[in-house]
């Protein structure tokens, strides 16, 4: 009797034990049941209704009826609790939870792929016409300039191009007709959105490359005719400058390079005078007239400078020849080296004779870059 007695009495202690731990789950399944559960409701029917009024339909999504079919479980959920049913009515309260979450998981994924859509879809769909536009463009440049560049044949190229467009466009006409349709998932559409937006970006890089590729090889030759305007004014600048100040003379090479200008200046005339231009050519022979004709206007310009301070040196020192022979003599020897064309040698005789009678004046003429400070000397 004492053994059935201790049998009696563990089986009354595990009762005692799944009543204590159904108990102990109660005020959590409760609360699951209660608060938690309600308050998800009330959070996906906030989004529902956001949707809603925002002009998105998501009808196809069915969440009133899922929401409603929510409350009738839950109202079964909450009366297996009040009968004692714990494990039943917790198993209850698991399953609408699921339900609750892939609800609001359905929505939000539908809002989200409204909002990318949305955000970016009138953009991408404009972008098509303006590829279009640009295609357009690229062809008819084409055909002006193919035939003065050599270029190779494009008809091919231009063929492949052409049925790239007819995709897009056909692209962006099923997914306008997919977002107008009211039970097409938006979060559908938007793997076809991407995709389309990809290959719009793609395609636009593709014309672009075109383009930049034509539109080069004729800015090469706008640059090659502005530059030769100004080459051929820079070194008739030269020419008159020269003219213009009356320099008694001017040495053999100082012509010759003046010549040697005009005829790297006619080279480049000749390359682009010739069809198909040859491009490679061009910007070698314009890059040697550029070196070469802006150096002789560097060295032309240090010459009429040397010739100008010659003459003011000439000019300051005439006011003492009078008085002193040794001064008169140095810049007889200067005005003779002045009319032979030995300008250099003409500045140092006089800058050395003057520097005689007014020592410094030669760093002042120096410091000041200009000539005329001699003639204001005291």
């Amino acid at each position: 009797e004492f053994n059935k007695a201790k049998e009696e009495v563990e089986k009354i202690s595990r009762r005692v034990d799944g009543i204590s731990g159904m108990i102990a789950r109660y005020p959590g399944l409760y609360e699951k049941a209660k608060s938690i559960i309600p308050q998800a409701v009330d959070e996906v029917s906030g989004h529902i209704a956001v949707l809603e009024n925002g002009g998105i339909d998501i009808a196809y999504l069915n969440a009133p009826a899922r929401l409603e079919s929510i409350s009738l479980a839950l109202e079964n959920a909450v009366d297996l609790l009040d009968e004692g049913q714990a494990q039943a009515g917790g198993q209850a309260l698991d399953v609408i939870a699921d339900d609750i979450l892939k609800l609001q998981e359905d929505v939000l994924s539908e809002k989200k792929a409204y909002d990318e859509i949305s955000s970016g879809l009138s953009s991408i769909f404009r972008q098509v016409d303006e590829i279009e536009g640009e295609l357009q463009d690229i062809m008819t440049l084409y055909a002006s300039i193919k035939d003065r560049f050599g270029l190779e044949d494009w008809t091919h190229r231009f063929h492949l191009a052409s049925g790239q467009l007819q995709e897009l466009k056909q692209q962006r006409a099923l997914i306008a007709q997919q977002l107008s349709d009211e039970d097409y998932p938006r979060s559908d559409v938007v793997h076809t959105y991407r995709g389309f937006a990809q290959d719009v970006s793609t395609f636009g890089t593709q014309v672009r490359d075109m383009k930049k590729m034509l539109v080069g090889a004729s800015s090469d030759e706008n640059r090659a005719r502005k530059q030769l305007i100004k080459l051929q004014l820079i070194l008739n600048e030269v020419r008159l400058n020269t003219v213009s100040r009356q320099l008694p003379s001017i040495s053999d090479q100082f012509s010759a390079d003046i010549r040697e200008g005009e005829r790297l200046i006619s080279r480049v005339r000749g390359v682009l005078d010739h069809s198909p231009l040859d491009v490679q050519t061009l910007n070698a022979d314009l890059q040697d007239a550029i070196d070469f004709v802006y150096r002789l206007y560097n060295n032309a310009n240090n010459l009429v400078g040397v010739a100008v301070m010659v003459e003011n040196a000439i000019v300051f020192g005439n006011r003492f020849r009078s008085t002193y022979p040794s001064m008169d003599s140095e810049l007889t020897r200067a005005e003779v080296c002045f009319q032979n064309g030995e300008y250099t040698r003409a500045l140092k005789i006089a800058i050395q004779a003057i520097e005689n009678m007014h020592p410094g004046i030669y760093e002042k003429l120096i410091a000041r870059k200009d000539p005329a400070v001699m003639n204001t000397a005291g």
